[in-house]
């Protein structure tokens, strides 16, 4: 005599893949912005409203209270191209600009000034060739200044630009040198 089995309807395994679904995207969630650099980056109102009166729109715009935060899907660390080895295969390691016989460009913010008509300026070193630029520029081409931040002695902070290249918007630290 067969006994015929008798089969369930499938709702326990729907429950289990909803369920291993729900894990994965709140890992996604949870670890994407930190590996991608795609979380919220803070910014200070106080040295934004500082910045302000350079370059403040026109129109109706509230005003920043000094100590309210402003949130910005701004990417400060610059992103590694994935298809570059750091190990080469001769075994030397390929860190910085032209290793390993492969170049690119060197992008530094030198300084930060107030020019002599008391509007802020950058000081950019681009693979050797200095250039002074302020809030809307274009230099270089493609390279364009969104904003300046003067330093502040007081809080012990250093000056900071953020520029755009093409549509890859990036911020530099005084001093700071990065590859592009």
């Amino acid at each position: 005599m067969m006994h015929k089995q008798k089969r369930g309807s499938g709702s326990a395994t729907a429950l289990a893949i909803v369920m291993v679904g729900l894990g994965l995207a709140v890992a996604w969630f949870g670890i994407a912005p930190a590996v991608f650099g795609a979380g919220a980056n803070p910014y200070d109102a106080t040295l934004i409203a500082e910045a302000a009166p350079q370059s403040a729109p026109s129109g109706n715009v509230s005003q920043l209270v000094a100590g309210d935060v402003v949130a910005s899907n701004l990417q400060t660390s610059q992103p590694r191209d994935p298809f570059r080895p750091l190990i080469l295969d001769d075994g030397t390691a390929n860190f910085g600009p032209g290793s390993g016989g492969r170049n690119g460009i060197t992008f530094k913010v030198s300084n930060i000034q107030t020019d002599s008509d008391g509007v802020l300026t950058v000081e950019v070193v681009l693979n050797g060739t200095t250039h002074i630029v302020g809030v809307g520029d274009t230099f270089a081409g493609s390279y364009k200044v969104i904003s300046i931040t003067p330093p502040d002695e007081s809080a012990g902070t250093l000056g900071r630009a953020v520029f755009l290249f093409g549509d890859n918007a990036f911020e530099v630290v005084e001093g700071q040198e990065i590859l592009k």
